[in-house]
């Protein structure tokens, strides 16, 4: 891993750019270094024939022997000195004796300097037994063929001077290449750290940690990618928690409604199904989700509707209605997943409700149909009579006219009270609202209708306590509501049957309960007391004038007024009707 890192690659890159460019300058200095000494040694050695030739001149002009000075001399710069005649013989030597050395003609740097001027050689001296530089100018340059000046050093003591340039360069160099490298590897660490930091917070990123981030103080343009990776990680988990917070919103929706709903792919596996379907097609939600829609729910004719739909969307603009496992009444509706082509949404109605508003619609309309036709027969019958027969009983005519009267007030009856529904379920939670005493509207009530209680010789007693609240009520709905339930409770009751009224204070709310002694209802009738046009008895309740609407229009005040209506009966014992009101209205 590491042969593969930034840092590696920038590291040795560098490492071998820096040993190049410093073997590179090493040995251009060594060859400066050393072409410079050389220059020197060469100045050095012309500077020696130099002033060996003005010492030559002034010696011969003394006449003083020469061999003798240039002794002197070579000791004295360390540089051995000779002198030849033009025939090759040593006039003097400043390092052997001169009786002893050979002819000299035949030297390279003499035939150099006779021939051009100058000559320069190195080679081994066998007169001194060592490697040598010899450097050789005629005496008179004007004469070459004359006598030759020629000065030599040992060529070890160049050797030396050229080994310590080496050594000395060589030390600079490792120097150098360690302080290079130990700044290198700093200043590519530097650079590396911050980069490294992105790669690791990009891949915490990628793993679904969106709260990481690079922590870097650089301004270059890597604190500035580092500032964007935060900016691009803090605007992932801005949008992630957005998303995040419109799914969970999403769910809790769909899991919500009661229909169902499941989203399919073009392969008809499913990929989402809210907990309503479930209770639709008694299945668990959580558990067919990335099923096969077959496989999940065996129901032939859902399956095949989202086939159609699938193969055909044109059919998707219609619905199929179906019978869920639980003998529920569905009706299906798919609609195109536009952001999936091939993907659409099931939606899956429990129209159970719709089929009974439906019917009780439907019930509505014939019992109105019948209410209505009933009296408009008997009007009907009884006018024609009227009119095609001229009646000469007077008695006989006022019946036939009661009669009319009656179905006429059965007519008007039913339409007020049609009315005082519609007004009720059109006004519900607008009642007129304001205190008063529950004592005040039962009187009122139970004064209004005391011809009917003393027609039938009813007892009607009143338990109400003097400390009885107020209560926050609209008091002509409460006394249309309790009207009802007394005007009841007289015609049901035979006569000479008692009535109570009371009013009970039940922690924070009223009840204020209407029970007689009369007929009762029997248990099965109950549930349905309080729907439209249900009558116990239906001919007798039509006999007495009733609508069948008293009980749900009692039902309709009471909750538009926040409160609750029940009721307790028994056959030939009589009932109990309980209105529920909170105490403070909010």
């Amino acid at each position: 891993m590491f042969k593969n890192s930034l840092f590696a690659k920038l590291f040795f890159t560098y490492l071998i750019l820096i040993i190049i460019s410093l073997t590179a300058l090493s040995f251009i200095a060594i060859n400066l270094f050393t072409r410079t000494y050389l220059e020197e040694v060469n100045q050095h050695l012309d500077n020696t024939v130099q002033l060996v030739r003005a010492l030559k001149n002034n010696t011969t002009e003394k006449g003083q022997p020469i061999d003798a000075q240039i002794k002197g001399l070579g000791k004295t710069i360390q540089t051995r000195i000779t002198i030849i005649d033009n025939d090759g013989k040593i006039l003097a030597d400043s390092d052997s004796d001169i009786s002893t050395m050979e002819n000299h003609n035949n030297r390279p740097e003499v035939i150099d300097a006779r021939q051009t001027g100058a000559g320069q050689s190195t080679r081994f001296s066998h007169t001194v037994s060592i490697d040598m530089l010899y450097f050789a100018h005629p005496l008179n340059p004007a004469d070459p063929a004359g006598e030759i000046i020629r000065v030599a050093l040992p060529l070890h003591r160049i050797n030396i001077v050229t080994h310590q340039i080496y050594r000395t360069v060589g030390i600079i160099f490792l120097i150098l290449v360690i302080m290079a490298v130990l700044m290198g590897f700093w200043i590519i660490r530097k650079i590396v750290y911050p980069v490294k930091q992105i790669v690791r917070t990009a891949e915490s990123i990628s793993r679904g940690d969106l709260s990481a981030r690079v922590k870097t103080a650089s301004k270059d343009e890597v604190g500035q990618l580092a500032q964007t990776i935060n900016l691009m990680g803090g605007e992932l988990q801005k949008r992630f928690s957005e998303i995040s917070r419109e799914k969970a919103t999403l769910n809790i929706v769909l899991s919500s409604v009661r229909e169902g709903v499941i989203a399919v792919d073009a392969n008809q596996k499913i990929i989402f199904a809210n907990t309503a379907v479930g209770h639709l097609f008694n299945v668990e939600a959580g558990q067919i989700v990335d099923k096969y829609l077959w496989e999940a729910i065996r129901d032939n004719n859902l399956i095949g509707h989202v086939k159609a739909c699938l193969s055909n969307p044109a059919v998707a603009l219609s619905h199929k209605d179906i019978t869920s496992p639980v003998n529920k009444p569905l009706r299906i509706y798919c609609q195109p997943i536009k952001a999936t082509p091939g993907s659409f949404l099931v939606v899956i109605y429990d129209i159970s409700e719709s089929m009974k508003y439906e019917q009780l619609r439907k019930d509505f309309v014939a019992n109105v149909s019948h209410e209505l036709r009933t009296p408009l027969t008997f009007i009907k019958g009884y006018a024609e009579t009227l009119r095609e027969h001229n009646l000469g009983d007077k008695a006989q005519t006022l019946e036939f006219l009661d009669i009319i009267d009656k179905n006429v007030r059965q007519l008007t009856n039913l339409v007020e009270d049609l009315l005082e529904l519609s007004r009720l379920e059109s006004r519900a939670g607008i009642a007129r609202i304001r205190p008063i005493k529950p004592a005040k509207i039962i009187d009122d009530v139970v004064s209004y209708f005391q011809p009917a209680i003393e027609q039938k010789h009813h007892a009607v007693t009143k338990n109400i306590p003097a400390d009885c609240p107020e209560i926050s009520t609209d008091p002509d709905m409460l006394a249309k509501a309790v009207g009802n339930l007394l005007d009841n409770a007289i015609k049901y009751t035979s006569e000479n049957g008692r009535i109570e009224i009371s009013v009970i204070r039940q922690s924070n709310e009223i009840e204020i309960t209407v029970r007689d002694n009369g007929i009762g209802i029997p248990a099965e009738d109950i549930p349905r007391l309080f729907e439209r046009f249900y009558r116990v008895d239906k001919s007798r309740s039509r006999e007495m004038g009733g609508t069948g609407l008293g009980l749900s229009i009692v039902k309709h005040i009471i909750q538009t007024l926040k409160g609750e209506v029940t009721v307790t009966s028994q056959p030939n014992q009589g009932s109990a009707f309980v209105i529920k009101l909170p105490l403070i209205r909010e």
